[in-house]
């Protein structure tokens, strides 16, 4: 099973949005997100909202699993948090230590955030245009047809 960590919800809806996420059964692929970074978001957001409903279909799948950080991450959420402030936030430094505790990629629209994963930490770190590309290699391993809409999406 492929195992990802994510910083965003968005990153994940983006790919249910356009019918990627059908090629793949949730005892295939699983999305990890941490819950700061879940329950991160602005109120009153319509695009939030419509995300954080996409996250709740997901979840239902078993695609998308949402994970506390146990004493010994906290510990580490703490120490990092602490070195890294203040670049980054509490949420996104959560995501690093999932990432780093499980060795699962990290998959984060963050510039800087996969620079200090890969350089500082050395973990495998990714941006959503990387995961778009290794899903459709999967499915055109698998011999499966992509749509010609969802090419057009993807593109």
């Amino acid at each position: 099973m492929k195992k990802f960590i994510v910083t965003e919800i968005s990153l994940i809806a983006n790919l249910l949005r356009i019918g990627l996420l059908r090629y793949f059964e949730n005892t295939e692929l699983q999305f990890l997100i941490t819950d700061f970074c879940y329950n991160h978001s602005s109120a009153g957001n319509e695009r939030i909202i419509q995300e954080k409903n996409f996250a709740v279909r997901l979840k239902k799948t078993g695609l998308l699993s949402e994970t506390g950080l146990n004493e010994q991450q906290m510990s580490r959420l703490y120490e990092l948090s602490r070195q890294h402030s203040p670049r980054f936030l509490i949420k996104t430094v959560s995501a690093l230590v999932l990432a780093e505790s499980t060795g699962y990629p990290l998959i984060t629209e963050d510039d800087l955030l996969r620079d200090v994963a890969a350089k500082e930490m050395k973990l495998k770190s990714h941006n959503q245009e990387w995961l778009l590309t290794d899903l459709v290699h999967e499915v055109s391993i698998r011999e499966k047809h992509i749509t010609l809409e969802l090419i057009k999406e993807l593109l």
